[in-house]
């Protein structure tokens, strides 16, 4: 098994003032001990992807990307994944698909993302693992959405109602921040 990578592209500006603390929502509010790495873009977050995956000499298991989004797009800070192009847009993310572990998967955690299935099926496709979103509004602060997960196979099938697999543990996983 390989390791938890947390991306935090943009959060809400109340939350810049906890920027010294890595911010996995998921699991809680300050994680003290994970490395604190700050993506601006599709690019820059594969190359802290990769570098996390080579400076820790393990693969991706779990890739949890926390953004601003919606049913059409999902900002990376200083480019996006619109629907429009969604395979223009995803393809700077292909390199990925080295450091993923055969059993990895990105989480977008982007409100109404999982309606925008040509996104889910390009990034699936690029990057060679199962991508999971949600349909609903995500509440960054519980970190619970409120529609429905669907699930996005690298071949571009779409299976609704499954959640993403529970990552058994965190230690030594790594959180990125954007500022």
């Amino acid at each position: 098994m390989g390791i938890l990578v947390a991306a935090c592209i943009k959060y809400d500006d109340w939350l810049k003032d906890f920027s010294t603390w890595s911010i996995y929502l998921g699991l809680a509010m300050t994680v003290p001990w994970a490395n604190r790495l700050r993506p601006t873009s599709k690019t820059d977050l594969v190359t802290q992807v990769q570098y996390t995956a080579i400076n820790k000499s393990s693969a991706i298991t779990e890739l949890d990307i926390y953004a601003h989004g919606a049913d059409t797009n999902v900002d990376f800070n200083a480019d996006s994944i619109a629907d429009i192009l969604p395979k223009d847009d995803a393809q700077p993310l292909t390199p990925l698909a080295g450091v993923m572990d055969t059993d990895g998967y990105i989480v977008f955690n982007v409100c109404q993302l999982g309606k925008a299935t040509g996104i889910l099926a390009a990034v699936a496709q690029f990057t060679g693992v199962p991508v999971y979103a949600n349909t609903g509004d995500f509440n960054s602060m519980l970190a619970i959405p409120n529609g429905m997960w669907i699930m996005t196979s690298p071949d571009g099938t779409f299976t609704q109602g499954t959640a993403p697999p529970a990552f058994p543990d965190p230690a030594g996983s790594t959180y990125l921040m954007s500022p």
